[in-house]
């Protein structure tokens, strides 16, 4: 009997027990397949011998099945372990191991953790993989790294724009002496005077560094520009037969215009230059030809789109997309191009200040531009201007260049002496009455001075002391009749922080010319100039 009883206490209590290994080995697999990473547990030859529903989604494994796979052929796709095999190390070691990768066959990101398996003798048996995919992050981390740089080299080149601004700046001051004088002097010239060929060089070598303080005011964004809707279609293809000759025979231009675009709001000359320039960069990328193209569409940019290009706004623009076949440029000079005065080319051959004045334009116009590259595959740059609903005027023939005359009392003021010296040069000659004065503060007292009537105000907006806006207002309180001209080598931000743009003002860019000037005097004495749009 007490046998008899123990005998049924000892299998009660190997039931028990095997209910309790039961409800163990079932909450471990449990517990094992609800773990997010992936699980493969392999001996020493690699040979996978369990893994969890993780491991089954991400490696294509089955739970179902009886194969026995490899865990380099399962991770890698390849027939043997890879170099830098975390398992291999684990194997070697005794000690775990871990490493971050990309692996092509699985198409993700990965982090492996290698842990050693143990028998009772301290024996490695074999190795636990943790396979985690990391593919999301990663993406996260390399957007933001490319949103990063993208931000510091927006950066970059506006603390540059600035100083190429504050250049440009005092240059056009020391311009307008030279290419004024140069005029004047040309015109009491007769044509076989020894020296004209002289000053004919130097009227055009201050046109030139004009023009290069141009590009740097288009650089920096401080232009004045004259807006107008205007059709893209329409410039490029009035502009087909200068850029074929500008271009060269060896390179083919095609043009993709033909489907209808919306008007944009912008200086019609300006986006002629940004054609241009693009073009002679695309031309000097091709010295052994190619194929240059030049495409515009309408397009929407949504928010999806805005997300992945960073400073992008949504709404409706027209793209202008310059292509060409050329060598192209690798990563390093791609981030720099818009850079002022980067260039590639040989000493002498480039300024590097073409798509610098591109990138200028651009962005003065509220537009975008990217640019995309790969040595041997050419270059793509893509425009994005906002529309407008503003329609097409007609254009005006331009009237002839001519030195007007008149006898108007005219109130200089100027803080640069060879300036003013050369409005009293140019203006005197023609019968004007000028009275020149330095500052704001001059000119206030000067008029006060005078009885007569002063018909117009030529003043510099940016002033040490009172500027230009503060004089012109302190002078039409005291001379309500009295007109005023603005002149000014910088433009946009910086005549608008002075209260000139929004003014309705008439205002004169430098380098002044005489020609200029004395049009645009006469103009404004006969109410026939139009104010800063």
């Amino acid at each position: 009997y007490e046998l008899e009883r123990y005998s049924e206490r000892l299998e009660q209590s190997v039931k028990d027990r095997t209910h309790k290994l039961l409800d163990v080995t079932e909450e471990w697999e449990e517990t094992f397949n609800i773990i997010n990473d992936a699980i493969t547990i392999h001996d020493q030859d690699f040979t996978i011998k369990r893994y969890n529903r993780a491991a089954e989604d991400m490696l294509g494994l089955s739970l179902s099945s009886s194969r026995k796979h490899k865990c380099y052929e399962i991770c890698h796709g390849a027939g043997s372990p890879p170099g830098d095999c975390p398992a291999c190390k684990v194997l070697q070691t005794g000690k775990p191991a871990m490493m971050e990768l990309f692996e092509p066959y699985l198409n993700r990101h990965l982090e492996i953790k290698a842990l050693p398996r143990f028998n009772g003798n301290s024996e490695i048996t074999g190795v636990i993989h943790v396979i985690r995919d990391i593919t999301e992050r990663k993406q996260g981390e390399e957007e933001q790294e490319k949103l990063q740089s993208q931000l510091l080299q927006a950066q970059k080149i506006e603390s540059i724009g600035r100083l190429a601004g504050g250049v440009a700046h005092d240059f056009n001051n020391i311009l307008s002496a030279v290419l004024g004088y140069g005029e004047l002097s040309l015109m009491r010239l007769p044509d076989d005077h020894p020296i004209r060929q002289n000053l004919v060089t130097i009227k055009e070598a201050g046109e030139k560094g004009a023009s290069l303080t141009r590009q740097l005011l288009a650089f920096s964004r401080k232009q004045v520009l004259e807006m107008k809707a205007v059709n893209i279609n329409i410039t490029v293809e009035h502009m087909a037969k200068m850029l074929m000759r500008l271009i060269g025979e060896d390179i083919s231009l095609e043009l993709n215009t033909k489907a209808p675009v919306r008007n944009i709001l912008a200086d019609p000359g300006q986006i002629e230059q940004v054609i241009m320039n693009l073009a002679v960069n695309a031309r000097d990328a091709m010295p052994f030809g190619g194929r240059l193209l030049i495409e515009t569409a309408d397009t929407e940019l949504d928010e999806e789109y805005v997300k992945r290009h960073e400073f992008l706004k949504p709404g409706p623009y027209v793209r202008l997309v310059v292509s060409d076949t050329g060598l192209g440029m690798a990563s390093g000079i791609l981030d720099r191009i818009f850079e002022p005065f980067f260039t590639t080319k040989e000493l002498g051959k480039g300024t590097g200040l073409g798509l610098a004045a591109v990138y200028g334009i651009v962005k003065q116009h509220n537009g975008f531009i990217f640019a995309e590259s790969a040595p041997g595959k050419g270059s793509v740059f893509t425009i994005y201007l906002p529309v407008t609903k503003e329609t097409l005027s007609e254009s005006r023939t331009p009237e002839a260049e001519t030195m007007p005359e008149g006898s108007e009392t005219i109130l200089v003021a100027e803080d640069a002496m060879s300036v003013r010296n050369l409005v009293m040069d140019i203006l005197n000659p023609l019968g004007y009455q000028v009275i020149l004065a330095s500052s704001g503060e001059e000119a206030l007292r000067k008029s006060d001075a005078i009885k007569g009537s002063i018909a117009l105000l030529l003043t510099d907006v940016v002033m040490p002391g009172m500027n230009g806006r503060e004089l012109a207002e302190a002078l039409q309180a005291a001379r309500p009749a009295i007109k005023v001209v603005f002149m000014s080598g910088y433009t946009d931000d910086e005549i608008a922080r002075h209260g000139i743009l929004d003014s309705g003002a008439i205002l004169l860019q430098k380098p002044i010319t005489p020609t200029g000037l004395a049009k645009k005097i006469r103009e404004v004495l006969d109410g026939r100039a139009e104010a800063v749009s």
